[in-house]
């Protein structure tokens, strides 16, 4: 990324409301002395939030950041969870969603079973991506062939109170894998989601430079539910790599 991808890349995190605690992290690490040798042909990005339900919720923040960055860099977001997932009620996942909208960035969902993708089990999956390419993931309903399965992810017992509860077993760590025909998928329609790159830009300011639009801002929004950005600021600001150019120096701010 050269000097002027860059400006665009933090004017456009700036008009999308990004946290400035949240830039200023990411200024940071983009200043480090080695940062212009890093290779820039990483084209794909996995990441996987893990299955703890508290650990979700509080990472949740971290993955929408991780998708305006991506947006922010021109390119393509693809959200995969369960049905049943909880990421649709997290704030700032509907902060996320609100915002695209208000610049008229399109966000499409496809549900599909992710059976028809080999999987041992039905598993009914949602997508969210600004790219209309996922409907392609959508292979139809089930038939009945593709219904019967000798899988069982969870046990079912009867509770003292008379209740009927299901436990997951050792076969439900292996449903959070994605299939080698899903992946495979998704591989095939990575060169589609790159010429569709330009329909998905931001509008950035031509009048302020990014260190006018810093100035201008405060930290008024920690996100503190990101509990670990105070020991990334402290290590990247106390870096002996850390090369702040001139005429930001004065502008950093000593505490937080």
């Amino acid at each position: 990324m050269g000097p002027a991808e860059r400006d665009i890349f933090f004017k456009r995190m700036f008009a999308f409301g990004i946290p400035k605690v949240i830039i200023f992290l990411v200024l940071l690490i983009s200043w480090m002395e080695d940062a212009d040798d890093v290779k820039s042909d990483f084209q794909v990005i996995e990441y996987f939030s893990g299955c703890g339900r508290i650990a979700q919720l509080a990472d949740y923040a971290g993955s929408v950041i991780l998708m305006v960055m991506v947006i922010c860099a021109g390119g393509t977001i693809c959200l995969e969870n369960p049905q049943n997932s909880v990421i649709t009620l997290h704030e700032r996942f509907v902060w996320f969603v609100k915002l695209l909208q208000s610049y008229s960035i399109p966000i499409f969902k496809a549900s599909f079973w992710m059976r028809k993708h080999l999987a041992l089990t039905w598993k009914r999956t949602w997508m969210w991506a600004n790219s209309k390419l996922i409907e392609q993931l959508d292979l139809g309903p089930l038939q009945p062939s593709e219904r019967l399965t000798t899988v069982k992810t969870t046990k079912r017992t009867k509770g003292k109170d008379g209740k009927t509860k299901w436990q997951g077993n050792r076969n439900l760590k292996g449903t959070q894998q994605y299939t080698y025909r899903f992946a495979r998928h998704m591989v095939e329609l990575f060169p589609k989601f790159l010429d569709s790159k330009p329909a998905r830009l931001l509008p950035v300011s031509e009048d302020k430079s990014v260190l006018q639009l810093f100035k201008e801002s405060s930290f008024d929004q920690r996100w503190d539910e990101c509990c670990d950005l105070q020991d990334l600021l402290v290590y990247c600001r106390g870096s002996k790599r850390l090369r702040i150019p001139p005429g930001w120096r004065d502008v950093l701010p000593c505490e937080l």
